[in-house]
């Protein structure tokens, strides 16, 4: 069975921002990631629903590591738009270049999937409340 990411956090970003230091805990032991201002990113990244954007995040951060060999120890998520018009927000890393003498190999991570996604307290927050969401995703070893 596939490895499954359970993560949560008060309101929707935060959740997000968990899911990340989630994904680089996996690919390798994310304290051994130091901040190196030379591999700070920025991005943005829409969805048209909560899934897409989920699968978007992901597959982003997936490309940081495995297209720009960044590991990063910190993922900030900045909301701009979250309902039903879509989602959008802009994301911040920092990191280091991934380097195996320093940093542990954790499990590989090919990709991002759809696969059993759950997202739940969206719907908490789209009325105003800014509770726990829960964010249960699958990726592709």
């Amino acid at each position: 069975r596939p490895p499954r990411f359970h993560a949560w956090g008060a309101g929707f970003a935060k959740a997000l921002e968990a899911l990340g230091a989630c994904l680089f805990d996996y690919v390798t032991e994310i304290k051994t990631i130091e901040e190196d201002p030379e591999f700070a990113r920025t991005f943005d990244v829409e969805g048209d629903d909560a899934h897409k954007f989920v699968f978007r995040f992901v597959d982003e951060l997936l490309y940081r590591f495995t297209g720009e060999s960044v590991a990063c120890r910190t993922v900030s998520v900045n909301l701009r738009r979250a309902g039903p018009g879509g989602y959008a927000a802009t994301v911040s890393t920092t990191g280091e270049k991934f380097d195996l003498t320093k940093h542990p190999q954790g499990t590989e991570v090919k990709a991002m999937t759809y696969s059993e996604m759950q997202i739940h307290g969206l719907e908490k927050e789209a009325d105003g409340g800014n509770g726990k969401v829960d964010l249960f995703v699958i990726v592709d070893i």
